[in-house]
């Protein structure tokens, strides 16, 4: 049994916990919306299932339709844009129903959002580590979930066309590939022993100001400044390589303080984080995961595999690709 099997084992006893949601689709939620009355001072929030569970909501964009897990305030908030708003409540806005009735991924934070979307779309959603990422799967179908993906509600077929491959390592071309990065490891946490908490949360600032999100610092960008022989910003991008998405992550603190103007929570702990452990897992880090950030981030030692589109695929340790049919790639959700 892997893990997808034991996911589906578990949310056949807990998905019980969004029993009131039931038959959602394009069609059913926008004639619900016709008749129905949306929750008070909402600006147009509809129940899901029971009435009673607020937090599981719909509203109407355009021909659209988008899911919510959170209250209808937090949401009507989201919509205004409301820029008080750390990324968590962000992403409180979990999938989009198209008119074509299929289904776009568009947040994920952890299990119950899991278990809350398996139960909407008739499938399953969880993250799956050994698979890169978020996938949905069903009986006969699996998918990896990237931005932009969408999916038909009924057959599960993906209505966004994308190519995929598979990554494995030629042994060969990746010692030689290591070789360049002798120098940073060596070298690195000299430059970053001195620094301040305040001073690596400015770097992270101008990381993230200079790339557009903190998604982008990842393995691949990391290669990228090594290669420039930026080693300070290469050692911070380093730190959270491969860190994932999870709660209590660097990479969602820094999402908070750098996306709300309400920080002095995330302050707090991102500072005493820096001033404390995080030189030390950084620095164990340079000496055990090195070779595995490389190679997920370098492409040339790089051998791929094309896998079929829609069926269940292997875990892969080097990550995949996903490309549209101009070969520009995906973002893995």
């Amino acid at each position: 049994m892997d893990s997808s099997d034991r996911q589906k084992s578990i949310y056949g006893e807990l998905i019980m916990a969004f029993y009131d949601i039931q038959n959602v689709s394009y069609n059913a939620l926008i004639e619900y919306a016709k008749t129905a009355k949306p929750y008070r001072d909402s600006n147009g929030a509809y129940n899901l299932g029971a009435r009673r569970y607020s937090d599981r909501h719909f509203r109407l964009r355009g021909d659209l339709v988008d899911i919510y897990y959170t209250h209808p305030d937090m949401s009507k908030k989201i919509v205004e844009k409301d820029t008080s708003l750390d990324t968590w409540n962000y992403k409180r806005h979990l999938l989009t129903i198209h008119p074509d009735n299929s289904f776009e991924v568009v947040n994920f934070s952890g299990q119950g959002d899991c278990m809350f979307m398996s139960q909407a779309i008739r499938g399953y959603i969880h993250q799956d580590g050994g698979r890169g990422g978020v996938v949905y799967y069903t009986n006969t179908k699996m998918h990896p979930v990237f931005k932009g993906l969408r999916i038909d509600m009924k057959t599960g077929e993906a209505v966004t066309p994308y190519k995929f491959y598979k990554r494995d390592i030629n042994k060969k071309k990746a010692n030689e590939t290591l070789k360049e990065f002798a120098e940073f490891q060596t070298m690195a946490m000299k430059f970053i022993e001195p620094m301040t908490p305040m001073g690596i949360l400015e770097v992270f600032k101008d990381l993230y100001e200079q790339e557009g999100c903190l998604d982008a610092l990842d393995e691949g960008l990391f290669v990228k400044l090594v290669r420039e022989k930026k080693f300070v910003d290469a050692a911070i991008v380093f730190s959270i390589a491969g860190e994932g998405h999870h709660y209590h992550s660097h990479r969602h603190l820094l999402n908070t303080i750098f996306k709300s103007d309400d920080t002095e929570n995330a302050m707090r702990q991102i500072i005493r984080s820096f001033d404390g452990h995080y030189k030390l897992t950084l620095d164990r880090r340079i000496k055990e995961d090195m070779r595995d950030i490389v190679l997920v981030g370098c492409d040339e030692p790089a051998v791929l595999k094309e896998l079929p589109i829609g069926e269940k695929f292997p875990t892969s340790k080097w990550g995949y690709i996903i490309i549209d049919q101009c070969d520009n790639r995906f973002i893995r959700i």
